[in-house]
């Protein structure tokens, strides 16, 4: 039987390993690097900033804000921060709407001591550009089970009738915040509600369109429950059933960011998240996006 690696790290890991001489990233000026980079290559860059994080004190439980543009550096970053243990947080805003006119955009630093940010390459995009596949429900806003109320949760949530939404499987539902599920948690990073799994055998799924052949980014917001865990929930991420996209394993109960590419054909796929720890043990999931070939 294929053993499946526990981590993007150890995946890439192993690419590295079997394919260090071979092409890991093409040359594109347009996208940051001129030159071709083998897996060998990128790996040290990789181990590069994973040592110097870990130099201080950044590993495993803790978060990384990465702002940066497309580029080598980029994708070493994200390898190098998975592989000190760590997390990273894409630094965009929600969208949000103003006039037409002259604005002012500030940044403004909330920690009081002497605590730095670095920011470069800022960019205000416009919505609606089609740079998103459309999920239904992706925040697991209905059904409305409302907060701050033990019973805020439902087992295999019921879904919308003629929409777009979830199929909830098994041990899987929704829940809102401060509920029995969610009360040692922050609040959701997306609305008032998340989704759980709470243990092997609970699928949560949805079939969505693909425009077009080639590579999306699968971002999502992932943490562990916080009250009670006999062991962290490790889920799974498949297209079709079959098709192993990769593993989401928060290692507590903030809110982590994940991404993972999946490369497959235009037309109707299924996207399921599984959950494969057999104990009582939840992860909590919000606010997916998949984002189109081209677009990130």
């Amino acid at each position: 039987m294929k053993r499946i690696p526990a981590s993007i790290s150890e995946a890439f890991d192993e690419a590295a390993t079997r394919y260090a001489e071979r092409i890991a990233l093409a040359g594109d000026a347009g996208k940051g690097y001129a030159e071709d980079l083998t897996y060998a290559q990128l790996a040290a860059r990789a181990d590069r900033i994973a040592s110097w994080l870990r130099a201080r004190g950044i590993g495993r439980g803790k978060t990384v804000g990465l702002f940066a543009q497309r580029s080598a550096d980029t994708i070493a970053a994200i390898l190098g921060i998975l592989k000190a243990g760590a997390a990273y947080v894409q630094a965009v805003t929600q969208a949000y709407t103003v006039t037409e006119g002259v604005h002012t955009l500030a940044f403004v630093g909330q920690a009081t001591n002497d605590a730095t940010l670095f920011l470069d390459k800022i960019s205000l995009l416009p919505a609606g550009q089609g740079s998103t596949v459309a999920i239904g429900n992706s925040g697991f806003e209905t059904p409305n089970l409302g907060s701050n109320n033990y019973n805020a949760f439902q087992y295999n949530s019921a879904t919308v009738p003629g929409s777009q939404d979830w199929l909830f499987q098994g041990f899987a539902g929704v829940t809102g915040n401060q509920s029995g599920f969610t009360s040692m948690n922050p609040s959701s990073p997306e609305g008032a509600q998340v989704a759980f799994l709470q243990s092997g055998g609970s699928v949560i799924s949805q079939v969505v369109s693909l425009p077009s052949d080639g590579t999306y980014l699968l971002t999502l917001s992932a943490a562990q429950r916080g009250n009670w865990n006999e062991g962290e929930q490790m889920v799974q991420v498949y297209l079709d059933d079959n098709a192993y996209v990769g593993a989401i394993q928060p290692h507590s109960a903030v809110y982590q960011s994940f991404a993972l590419p999946i490369t497959t054909s235009a037309g109707q796929h299924r996207l399921s998240f599984k959950g494969t720890t057999n104990s009582d043990s939840t992860l909590f999931l919000d606010r997916v996006v998949l984002q189109v070939p081209g677009s990130f």
